[in-house]
């Protein structure tokens, strides 16, 4: 038994190490990051750090109920969560969706001819206005956390 946890043991090092140039292993790597956070979300737990300390709504808080409302059709509700829940989900979705896939399959983290930079400055910018101006009531205040 003490070799097989040897073996096992040598094998996850080898998967999380940097010399893994496996699809496989850097699956196995997104799947650690990602699989925790998405069992909090289905156990409805807040994985939001801002709403968890501080209970305060953060720029982006209501976008994964507003991402997930949208997937299920209620467009009604996700743009009651966030307004720009219609433009930017799809585009942050996107965004992640293309490098979790390029990093998996190409083992690169930086990012392609695309601009991600801009795309993920500008959404950042456009949330943290309507994040401001909710406070002062506008678009029906700021979101429950």
């Amino acid at each position: 038994m003490a070799l097989y946890q040897g073996r096992l043991e040598q094998r996850v090092r080898y998967w999380f190490s940097d010399e893994a140039h496996t699809v496989w292993a850097r699956l196995l790597r997104v799947a650690v990051l990602l699989g925790p956070l998405v069992a909090m979300w289905l156990a409805g737990v807040s994985v939001c750090p801002s709403a968890a300390v501080a209970r305060v709504p953060c720029p982006g808080c209501g976008l994964t109920r507003a991402a997930w409302a949208l997937l299920t059709g209620d467009i009604g509700a996700a743009t009651a969560l966030n307004p720009l829940a219609v433009l930017v989900c799809p585009v942050l979705g996107g965004a992640a969706i293309y490098a979790t896939s390029r990093y998996v399959v190409t083992g690169s983290i930086a990012p392609d001819r695309w601009r991600a930079d801009i795309i993920l400055l500008a959404s950042v910018a456009l949330l943290t206005i309507v994040w401001a101006v909710r406070w002062f009531g506008v678009f029906g205040g700021p979101v429950a956390v």
